[in-house]
């Protein structure tokens, strides 16, 4: 019998293999020489305390609010993150090795011992090397083969995404889950049949609510992309009105259901619950609203039924939270962004960071390119991957673009991480028109 071989089958999964060995390589290695950061030390602290609550079940309200965990606590952030440090922490340390818990200030320290700090940084990398991966594959369906490993090597070569795949922080985790978004993103535009077009929307929905639940911003991300994909996708296949809103259903569900069912500090205390106690605060809650004496003050001690029946309400609460924490900041000045705005955040995106400096003009000619075949893909009706990535980054440069309010470098890693696929779009169609014209010019040279 004969044995037949995919040779382009053989040369993606080559790359695969390759792409793992050589990223994590690269990552483990900078582990050890990356720079301590102020914020690891209380991403550890909550990573330890939260961990620990969810390994020994222990779901009780007053432990997972954390005042002294402070900006890294509940009020501010989702768990999964700080679970994706802590379980390394925990589940690999020395019984006898004592549990860090200390946020760093200038006047005392408080830096994590070396070997934990280390150990909180397994996480980190490991998911730095899954989205060079995803990042990889998205650009192989998309365009190819070289456009993916162009788009890696940028990575690999960028210094803001090492840093952050090196240290122990969240931010990568979040990306990771945005990527694989956008590459279910790819999957939806492919898909035809009306139960994948649903299962797809379902998985788009969950990598959205894993992302939110690392950081809340991921489910206002991923949704902005999915409904780009969608709107895209009625123009091209002519999806009818109730195939959208379904959906676009689905999409919510999942990443709804995902985002509750990884947050214990959204959960209401079942146990708790007593109808009777329930119907007499909501009267004198209403009473209280209809006399104009309502008050927020001492309201969970004044309705604790009613309190924690509302305790679902802290997901959209935490998007208020984030904003007066973000104008808290900018009333101490810390802003920084050393002039104008726009241009600061400009220079972030397309020269900061970067060991390439034509970077900025392979971004240019990919992105126009992106536009240019998205009308003619809009004006033919036909399907183009390579929207996806130029969604992938509209959305994230104008979420930034409108909303960003400090100049803190980790917050442009989605739109940073983004480019790379435009990027890499930009510098393999350049070569290609090189290669073009040069076998033109040879093939017909001048009399």
């Amino acid at each position: 019998m004969k044995i037949t071989i995919n040779n382009k089958r053989v040369r993606f999964f080559t790359a695969l293999i390759a792409i793992t060995l050589l990223s994590s390589v690269i990552l483990f290695s900078m582990r050890e020489k990356t720079s301590f950061f102020c914020d690891e030390s209380g991403w550890i602290s909550s990573g330890y305390y939260y961990t620990e609550l969810l390994l020994h079940g222990d779901f009780d309200r007053d432990k997972w609010l954390c005042p002294q965990c402070a900006s890294w606590g509940s009020r501010l952030n989702p768990h999964l993150g700080q679970w994706l440090i802590g379980l390394p922490l925990i589940t690999l340390s020395p019984r006898d090795e004592p549990i860090f818990f200390n946020l760093y200030n200038k006047k005392e320290g408080g830096f994590p011992p070396r070997q934990i700090l280390l150990r909180a940084r397994i996480s980190p990398v490991v998911f730095g090397t899954l989205s060079c991966l995803v990042m990889f594959i998205i650009g192989y369906y998309v365009s190819g083969l070289w456009v993916g490993l162009i788009a890696v090597f940028f990575l690999l070569t960028h210094n803001f995404f090492l840093k952050l795949s090196t240290q122990a922080m969240t931010d990568i985790f979040y990306n990771f889950f945005l990527l694989c978004g956008c590459l279910a993103s790819v999957l939806f535009l492919k898909l035809n049949q009306k139960f994948r077009l649903l299962s797809a929307s379902l998985v788009c929905g969950v990598l959205a609510g894993l992302a939110s639940s690392v950081k809340i911003t991921g489910v206002i991300i991923g949704g902005l992309l999915f409904l780009c994909v969608v709107l895209y996708k009625k123009r091209i296949s002519g999806l009818i009105k109730k195939d959208i809103i379904t959906y676009i259903t689905a999409f919510s569900f999942s990443a709804i259901v995902i985002i509750y069912l990884l947050n214990p500090f959204f959960w209401p205390s079942f146990k708790t619950i007593d109808v009777k106690s329930i119907v007499q605060e909501s009267r004198s809650l209403y009473e209280e609203v209809a006399h104009i004496k309502f008050s927020k003050e001492s309201f969970s001690a004044r309705y604790p039924q009613m309190s924690n029946l509302a305790r679902p309400l802290e997901f959209p609460y935490m998007f208020i939270q984030w904003n007066n924490f973000m104008n808290a900041q900018v009333g101490l000045g810390l802003t920084n962004w050393h002039g104008n705005r726009l241009v600061t955040i400009h220079k972030k995106l397309l020269s900061g960071f970067s060991t390439f400096f034509l970077k900025w003009i392979f971004f240019c000619i990919g992105i126009t390119l992106c536009i240019v075949r998205m009308i003619t893909s809009l004006r033919n009706r036909e399907v183009l991957l390579w929207n996806i990535p130029l969604f992938y980054f509209a959305v994230n440069y104008f979420f930034i673009l409108l909303l960003l309010k400090l100049n803190w470098n980790r917050y442009f890693l989605p739109s940073i991480m983004a480019s790379a696929l435009i990027i890499a779009g930009g510098v393999y169609e350049s070569i290609i028109f090189i290669y073009h014209y040069l076998c033109q010019k040879i093939s017909s040279p001048e009399l």
